[in-house]
């Protein structure tokens, strides 16, 4: 089961990708407003400060997940993968969440399953299968799928980030 919401307690093995605060803005900030799901008049800097939306409630569902998976979450696994850390060793971090499952995988088949999961196969399936796509045909899910540490967030907005969000990303080894 995939899930973005807060922790729950009836979720017994939880994989919890999480990102760079500064990246996740701008992602979710690209796809709410390429799927006309906020205004389109509506500034990052505002996003980043929306009450819905914003850091802060990033910062909230990070801490919910962190918090209960040290805080004795009642017999579950939950496991913390990086996002970067994907990005620079895909094969490593794909066979570490096996091993969470207790998964035994040929090494083969991992490889076998990034190469089919890379950014142009899944572009390239989004443009093939665009016609079924029941959310919206034109929009692409998949952008640049980069860690920028949000390199195209003004001065101001990296700092009201990192007022925001510091402790629980230091906890997580992001350096704001």
């Amino acid at each position: 089961m995939k899930s973005h919401s807060a922790y729950n307690p009836y979720y017994y093995r939880v994989i919890l990708l999480v990102r760079d605060p500064r990246d996740v803005m701008i992602s979710y900030y690209y796809y709410l407003k390429d799927r006309k799901q906020i205004d389109d008049k509506l500034e990052i800097s505002e996003f980043i400060r929306h009450t819905k939306y914003g850091i802060n409630r990033w910062t909230e569902h990070t801490k919910s997940w962190y918090y209960n998976n040290y805080g004795g979450g009642g017999g579950q696994i939950i496991k913390i993968f990086r996002y970067e850390d994907f990005l620079k060793d895909t094969h490593l971090q794909l066979s570490s969440v096996m091993d969470c499952f207790g998964i035994k995988i040929n090494e083969k088949l991992i490889d076998e399953a990034i190469a089919l999961s890379s950014k142009e196969k899944m572009k390239d399936s989004e443009k093939k299968h665009r016609s079924t796509n029941i959310i919206n045909a034109k929009i692409p899910f998949v952008r640049k799928g980069v860690a920028s540490g949000g390199q195209e967030l003004s001065d101001l907005d990296i700092e009201f980030i990192a007022n925001s969000a510091t402790d629980i990303a230091r906890i997580l080894g992001y350096d704001l």
